[in-house]
């Protein structure tokens, strides 16, 4: 046998092995949480715009510089890597759900960011590990999706300030 013979005979394994693997995937929907994730974005987007969108957090009005900012976790503006990651199967255990809805021309839409207010550096403020991941909570096609968000530090401050606001208001 020739090396021609070989490398073609290499390359068709390959290739099946390839597509083998590749339609596995599919069929198993390894995919779908992306599609997801993206159609979630893009059903946010919809409701952003910068002059006309209303932001709440926690049923207050934001507006000026906080605004902008929120406002930059959905569109990804001045964001090196895209807010929205992946879809996760998060408890939000120790989390705390600050509520935010975007209203558009007599439309709204509304979910939930999880954070653990109390973790900085990955430790509570009794030293043990946690959790510091932001996850977005959003009704979906009749589920209940979590979807981990990137969240920059100044974001963060305003969305930790709104939530203690809102439980101050609440006792």
């Amino acid at each position: 046998m020739n090396n021609n013979s070989f490398t073609k005979i290499f390359i068709f394994i390959w290739l099946f092995s390839f597509l083998f693997i590749f339609i596995t995937l599919i069929s198993l929907g390894a995919f779908k949480e992306d599609i997801d994730v993206k159609n979630i974005k893009d059903k946010i987007l919809e409701y952003i715009n910068e002059k006309d969108t209303e932001i709440y957090l926690e049923n207050q009005k934001i507006e000026g510089k906080e605004k902008e900012i929120i406002n930059e976790i959905f569109t990804g503006k001045n964001y090196d890597v895209s807010p929205f990651q992946e879809q996760v199967s998060s408890t939000l255990k120790d989390m705390k759900g600050i509520e935010i809805k975007l209203k558009r021309k007599n439309t709204e839409i509304s979910f939930e960011i999880f954070k653990n207010f109390d973790c900085v550096d990955s430790k509570d403020s009794k030293g043990n590990t946690c959790d510091m991941d932001d996850i977005l909570k959003i009704s979906y096609n009749g589920q209940i999706k979590k979807i981990k968000l990137y969240v920059a530090d100044e974001a963060n401050e305003i969305l930790k300030k709104y939530w203690s606001i809102s439980q101050i208001l609440n006792k």
